[in-house]
């Protein structure tokens, strides 16, 4: 996560300051971060640049490993034995082996070089139970493997990839909650729909803007007051956000009575 921490530091909007979103439709400028204007950036401009891509490649490549296997148990032994099947079978269904086992090392290699997320392997989750009922397949024509057997192994494979997605339904039951019922009592402040900024923690506050209905101008660049609320005025921003208890001044708003301690609620005077 540490590394990963640096990688993300690189995104402009978490350390440029306000940004207004790029149309009347949208919360943020995350809503289309193609509008925000990037540094040209290679791997081959620099031995220090080409360094940082291996690294990225390396710790990309364990994290693929890492969500494989939270979809199933089963995941390394599923491509271990198509990998065997493929080379040892004589079976015409290996063909169709070969042709899962290449789609998922071609997608898993282009987000190797780039980014991994969960979600963005939900297509290997896939690929993979495709590949692990194929090779039972195969298995019990080559080796005239009982059909009861066979179907006892396709429920085993089958039951391995349903545990991760309802323990972490589980997990994640009433995530957020907080930020919702937060949004819920500021809107009897009468504020949503209007532009809110905020000092720390990116990902909240946008989420709060969502239920809010509001423009999402992002984190203020500045930590002093006088230069925070420079920044605020220039933006034309009403509401800002402060994830913390303790209070700053800035010049031209003032804190409102939310009835929470943490964040404060700096409204525009």
């Amino acid at each position: 996560m540490i590394f990963m921490g640096q990688v993300l530091r690189g995104l402009q909007f978490f350390y440029e300051g306000l940004m207004k979103p790029y149309d009347e439709y949208a919360t943020s400028i995350w809503d289309d971060p193609s509008y925000i204007k990037v540094k040209d950036w290679s791997p081959f401009s620099s031995i220090s640049n080409f360094n940082f891509q291996l690294a990225v490649i390396v710790y990309d490549i364990f994290e693929i490993f890492k969500i494989i296997e939270k979809f199933s148990i089963l995941s390394i032994l599923i491509i271990v034995l198509a990998l065997f099947l493929i080379f040892k079978s004589n079976n015409q269904l290996k063909n169709k082996l070969t042709l899962l086992i290449l789609s998922l090392f071609i997608y898993l290699a282009g987000y190797s070089i780039i980014f991994v997320e969960i979600r963005y392997l939900w297509f290997v989750d896939v690929l993979l139970l495709i590949m692990g009922i194929l090779c039972i397949k195969i298995l019990s024509e080559d080796y005239s493997i009982r059909k009861s057997l066979s179907m006892i192994l396709v429920f085993l494979i089958c039951w391995s990839f349903v545990l991760y997605p309802v323990f972490n339904l589980y997990d994640i039951s009433g995530n957020g909650k907080d930020i919702y019922v937060l949004a819920q009592d500021l809107k009897k402040q009468d504020i949503e729909g209007n532009n809110l900024a905020a000092g720390i923690d990116w990902k909240r506050t946008l989420i709060l803007a969502y239920y809010l209905d509001a423009k999402y101008y992002g984190l203020t660049k500045s930590s002093s007051g006088n230069e925070i609320s420079e920044e605020l005025l220039n933006n034309n921003i009403k509401y800002y956000i402060w994830w913390q208890e303790d209070r700053i001044e800035i010049s031209g708003f003032k804190i409102i009575d939310t009835g929470y301690n943490n964040p404060l609620v700096y409204q525009r005077s």
